[in-house]
């Protein structure tokens, strides 16, 4: 499954910063709900950084001695790294589900758009925790639950309860949480489907009866009800490791 997560945005690379206005508003919103509780930072990782918009916006925003990027996608990671010579930036190919760095080594994980990916949250914020220093800051935002309502989805997104109590699970104080809605407009039915799959959803684009591909002519019928916008629900976290692990 990461496999193909990975060969989408390898594929995607070329025209990704074209078409993120979502990931772009979140990002901003999320460095300004993280101000408030802290700017300076020694060590900090960018999970699931893209092609390093969300680098270049803290970077400006925050003071950080060091920071590394971490994307799954190799072609999303070599246009960020192509975008900057800052030798205190240091990309990392991996997913960011696994133990990258030491323990009690960052001060501050953030990310953007990209816990929606995790089926396993849980875990996530486990692995996490373990890598924070003490009082280390972890700041996401992520797609949440009744995005999308009116479509059926093959994988549902977390609920905000959820996320909130596995934080408080994995060893996580919660320092504020809120959420925004926000609606998106395209020009045709092919490009609000590919914008739901770039937040990591899919729709049912395969006919059971058929065993075959839904046409175009289907897909319109089928989701004439988006009107080609897209609703999206975003839930903006910021929590601070409670205790060492």
């Amino acid at each position: 499954m990461k496999s193909k997560i990975a060969e989408c945005f390898n594929r995607s690379a070329a025209t990704y910063d074209q078409s993120c206005e979502l990931q772009e508003r979140a990002n901003f919103h999320l460095i300004e709900f993280l101000k408030p509780h802290r700017t300076a930072f020694n060590k900090v990782s960018d999970l699931g950084c893209g092609t390093g918009n969300s680098i270049k916006h803290s970077l400006n925003a925050l003071a950080c001695d060091e920071i590394f990027a971490v994307d799954f996608s190799k072609t999303l990671l070599k246009t960020a790294q192509n975008k900057t010579e800052d030798k205190k930036i240091i990309f990392i190919n991996q997913d960011f589900e696994k133990k990258i760095f030491k323990a009690n080594s960052l001060d501050l994980i953030y990310s953007n758009m990209s816990f929606q990916w995790c089926k396993n949250i849980s875990h996530l914020f486990n692995t996490l925790s373990k890598q924070l220093a003490k009082h280390g800051i972890l700041a996401f935002s992520c797609v949440l639950e009744g995005t999308y309502p009116e479509l059926y989805l093959k994988n549902k997104f977390h609920t905000s309860d959820r996320i909130l109590n596995m934080l408080e699970k994995n060893g996580f104080k919660l320092l504020s949480y809120e959420t925004d809605t926000i609606t998106l407009k395209f020009d045709n039915l092919m490009e609000t489907l590919k914008s739901i799959k770039r937040v990591g959803a899919s729709v049912k684009t395969y006919d059971k009866q058929t065993k075959g591909l839904i046409t175009l002519n289907q897909l319109k019928e089928k989701y004439q009800v988006l009107e080609n916008k897209l609703i999206y629900k975003i839930g903006y976290f910021i929590a601070k490791k409670a205790h060492e692990n």
